[in-house]
């Protein structure tokens, strides 16, 4: 009896350790697949690199009126662009349009 129960205890520890190995195995490799997508957010000179104009264009590109492309401006002053309004603003010149992102 008293065998039986010491049993079932290690029984239950092992699938509780298999389960829990299991669990961080998932999250371990949800982490990995973050590391290796391409980052959501672009600096200016990575944005620049995609559309073929350098990071003065950017630049001025950021400071007309209506910008041309959207942006997140941090409170240090650092600047980062969207991949996916990037890419709007690529598809948009694509089909020879004016080029130019409304807000959402």
């Amino acid at each position: 009896m008293v065998d039986d129960l010491i049993q079932q205890i290690a029984r239950q520890a092992a699938t509780d350790q298999v389960a829990h190995l299991e669990s961080r195995i998932k999250f371990l490799e949800e982490r990995l697949a973050n590391l290796q997508r391409q980052p959501d957010l672009l600096t200016e000179k990575e944005a620049g690199r995609i559309l073929g104009v350098c990071p003065k264009t950017m630049w001025n590109w950021r400071q007309g009126r209506h910008p041309v492309i959207e942006f997140i401006e941090y409170p240090g002053g650092g600047i980062r662009y969207s991949r996916e309004a990037v890419e709007r603003f690529l598809k948009g010149c694509e089909r020879g349009k004016k080029a130019t992102l409304r807000a959402a």
